[in-house]
């Protein structure tokens, strides 16, 4: 972030400990290897995070709320409309519930073309 302009040259006030700012279009060694070390840890980090995530279920069923909390939707698994609240099912299941009546299918994910039911 610049702090001081003048026609020729900008020059940076760095974020490490010392006083003295950096020179213009330098940036500090001490933020510079911070940054440096920094990255590696966070793509590791990211990649053991990856491949510690379960796996997207097939078929899930959005609930509602309340205690005695009913299925009121159908979803493929990884739908972004599926809401908060949701419970993995089986493929049967997921046939029984686009089948019976009161139960809606996402107009998004389209479950129902996926179960191969025409709704």
């Amino acid at each position: 972030m610049p702090i001081l302009q003048s026609n020729t040259r900008t020059i940076f006030r760095s974020t490490c400990p010392s006083s003295t700012p950096c020179g213009p279009g330098t940036r500090c060694g001490w933020t510079a290897s911070t940054r440096r070390s920094r990255r590696p840890s966070s793509e590791r980090e990211r990649q053991q995070g990856e491949g510690r995530r379960p796996p997207t279920p097939d078929w899930v069923v959005e609930l509602s709320i309340g205690v005695g909390a009913r299925p009121i939707g159908v979803h493929v698994g990884g739908c972004y409309a599926a809401g908060k609240r949701q419970r993995v099912i089986t493929r049967e299941q997921a046939l029984a519930a686009a089948l019976a009546d009161g139960m809606r299918t996402c107009v998004h994910c389209r479950p129902d073309t996926a179960l191969g039911v025409l709704g």
